[in-house]
């Protein structure tokens, strides 16, 4: 039985409640998001080589990065400031319950991330498929802008467009509970909140069951959609290879065997063996020495010139781009913040102050901002400044970590997955990931913390940041160690018998590194907004 209210009720009707409710949110939710990030995707990428384009990314990293919570705060403070201003009733309500216009600011709020994934998608997609050889060809042929684009482009931008809504609706659910507490809509995860806070495990498991059905169904249905966009999915029966045939015995001694090779065979060894052998060998002259002697002048000229040019690239790459400053500027600051924090500011943090006489006056806290204290202080005296750069380094840090261990593991698995395409390890891995992406992120991590101790430190937090982020990273790792396996240069690798490992630092990871950097921004956006809405539900 349910126990949200004084007497308890079965879960089945609170579910019957609840579940319609939350379900039409999260449809209006996705119709705004799906309407609106397909427009600014589609205008973007009509404009990708003006300033709209930058305007753009700006807009979508903001997106992104803002917690549902502050969005669902600046839109109940512009409501606020329109009837102080108008003097009159803002136009949407601010709160509450109704079928009417109480749907959408909430509706809005978590249509905030679907929209910039959604429109980060379409502007990418369009500007690849632009600049297609078949869609230069139907310009060549005089077709019509609207045909082609009927014909040639949306048609072949609908699958990864499509795909998008279906990752971001484990987005909006995970912001589901934040948004309905905010807004006071008596929906799943409202009622999910409180049946955590009151301990009752039959209705929380149901909600989280509920959750996730949703989320299978929705891309379930998606999934079924793609066969009837594309015809060459018509006929497939499956994208999963024969399962392999291999006894339990034969993987667990190969698995050792590969373990023991590592240890025995790997970078750190290779290193070592290397140096000792430089060390040890005597040096031979060059055969080419006279020659490059005879030539040094030309060498060297030639160089000169390179090097200058190569300046002058850095120079107009770097100082003359404008966002790459202030983006510079900005990491900065953040870096700044992580390694020196509340050392920035004169007072300890954690030191309170109770009645003080300035001036011969008798003062208590909260003290106002002045020259002592830049922000003033709390009720208990505690120097506003000095908790906000503590605090800031404390959860950069976190952010830090997270990060880094969702770029680990999410690498591995996705380059082993990768690699051995098909095989019962990639059906783990894949397996594994798709459960995890079933559940709302928010929720997810709420049962990890609370489950492993809130007050073991931040251990706890890394693990259930990095458990429920991985899986985005491990699949694009999947796919690109997927496509660059059979290229010429890594079968003529495998061919001479270089070791997995070392093909894997030396020809993937240098190829996938400027995209890990560029999923490590957008994954410390995440992982920063999944923070704040766990310090918003009292987690963190």
């Amino acid at each position: 039985a349910g126990s949200i209210t004084l007497r308890p009720i079965p879960v089945s009707s609170v579910l019957a409640d609840v579940v319609p409710k939350s379900i039409a949110l999260l449809t209006v939710s996705l119709l705004f998001a799906t309407v609106i990030g397909i427009l600014l995707g589609y205008l973007a990428g009509k404009r990708r080589n003006s300033n709209v384009s930058l305007v753009f990314i700006l807009v979508s990293i903001i997106g992104v990065s803002i917690p549902s919570f502050f969005a669902a705060l600046l839109l109940q403070l512009l409501m606020v400031r329109w009837a102080k201003t108008t003097g009159s009733l803002p136009p949407l309500p601010i709160g509450g319950f109704g079928w009417d216009k109480h749907i959408i600011l909430p509706a809005l709020v978590l249509a905030a991330r679907p929209v910039a994934q959604i429109a980060r998608v379409t502007f990418v997609t369009l500007g690849t498929l632009l600049g297609m050889d078949y869609v230069r060809t139907a310009q060549g042929k005089g077709l019509l802008p609207r045909q082609i684009w009927r014909g040639h482009i949306w048609r072949n931008a609908l699958i990864p467009i499509l795909t998008t809504i279906g990752i971001s609706l484990r987005f909006s659910l995970s912001s589901l509970p934040v948004v309905e507490y905010f807004f006071g809509w008596p929906g799943m995860g409202f009622t999910l909140l409180k049946s955590i806070s009151k301990q009752d495990d039959l209705l929380t498991v149901a909600l989280v069951m509920v959750m996730g059905l949703i989320f299978i169904v929705v891309n379930l249905a998606l999934d079924i959609s793609y066969r009837f966009i594309d015809p060459q999915l018509r006929d497939s029966i499956s994208n999963i290879a024969h399962e392999d045939k291999r006894r339990f015995v034969g993987r667990i001694r190969d698995g050792l065997g590969s373990v023991a090779g590592f240890l025995r065979y790997n970078e750190i060894t290779d290193f070592f063996r290397q140096a000792f052998r430089r060390r040890s060998a005597e040096p031979e002259p060059s055969p080419f020495a006279d020659v490059a002697a005879a030539h040094n002048e030309l060498f060297d000229s030639a160089a000169d010139v390179y090097r200058t040019q190569r300046r002058r690239a850095w120079w107009r790459a770097t100082m003359g781009n404008l966002p790459f400053m202030v983006g510079g500027f900005l990491v900065l600051a953040l870096l700044s913040i992580l390694v020196f924090g509340p050392s920035l500011t004169p007072h300890n943090p954690y030191t309170t102050r109770g009645l003080t006489i300035i001036d011969g006056e008798f003062l208590v806290p909260p003290f106002e901002p002045g020259t002592t204290y830049p922000l003033g202080t709390d009720v208990l005296g505690r120097d506003i400044a000095s908790l906000i750069l503590s605090g800031a380094q404390q959860t950069l840090i976190l952010a830090v970590l997270a990060v880094g261990a969702r770029l680990l593991i999410g690498f591995v698995l996705g380059a082993i997955a990768g690699w051995k395409s098909g095989s019962w390890i990639d059906r783990l891995v894949m397996g594994v990931a798709e459960v995890l992406s079933a559940f709302p992120a928010l929720v997810l991590a709420m049962i990890i913390v609370l489950a492993m101790g809130i007050r073991q430190g931040m251990g706890v937090f890394v693990v259930a940041l990095c458990v429920v982020g991985w899986g985005e990273t491990m699949l694009y790792v999947r796919g690109e160690v997927m496509a660059i396996r059979p290229r010429p240069y890594i079968e003529s690798a495998v061919a001479v018998g270089v070791r997995t490992t070392r093909m894997m630092v030396a020809h993937v990871l240098p190829i996938l590194l400027a995209a890990l950097i560029s999923l490590a921004a957008l994954e410390m956006g995440a992982v920063l907004m999944l923070l704040g809405e766990l310090g918003f539900v009292g987690i963190f």
